[in-house]
């Protein structure tokens, strides 16, 4: 790992970002190591990542199992962690894209694509500090390029800035 592979983008699926270590649990995606969140304390050494990115990922993983996996990605990460969240929320998809509520809600389903809860800035806020997190509320236009792998500032996005 060099040093710009110790930027943690978790999760990052279609999205592969050079200069930052990509995770992510599907094989279909590009990664620089293909595993689990909760098996990251595994293959990387305490302390290693200075920059935590969340992208459209928070939402996949069961909501009440989000607080341990988390515990575990944080032991991989510096105590002074920058952690940056982009999630899709509900509320604002009713008002700036009604098309997309069918694919944020959840629906039950199971595969590594699919919401396992029905996300909204509200609900992200409080798993992140169930987390032990500090988040704070920022437009998604604040998680930007070159400081952040976001893709993406719609409008029906939420987006943190969180420390420990």
């Amino acid at each position: 790992m060099g040093v710009a592979d110790t930027r943690l983008h978790l999760g990052s699926g279609e999205h592969y970002t050079p200069g930052w270590f990509n995770v992510d649990v599907d094989p279909i995606w590009p990664t620089d190591l293909l595993c689990d969140a909760n098996d990251l304390p595994g293959y990387c050494a305490a302390g290693t990542f200075t920059h935590l990115y969340l992208g459209h990922y928070l939402e996949h993983i069961p909501y009440g199992q989000i607080p341990a996996m988390m515990e575990r990605v944080l032991t991989v990460c510096t105590p002074d962690v920058k952690i940056a969240v982009v999630g899709p929320c509900y509320e604002l998809a009713k008002v700036h894209a009604p098309e997309l509520l069918y694919n944020i809600a959840d629906r039950g389903e199971t595969s590594p694509g699919s919401h396992r809860w029905t996300a909204t800035a509200a609900a992200t806020r409080r798993i992140l500090i169930q987390c032990g997190l500090h988040p704070r509320t920022v437009p998604v236009a604040e998680i930007s390029k070159p400081e952040w792998p976001n893709p993406s500032d719609a409008k029906w996005q939420c987006a943190f800035l969180c420390s420990r």
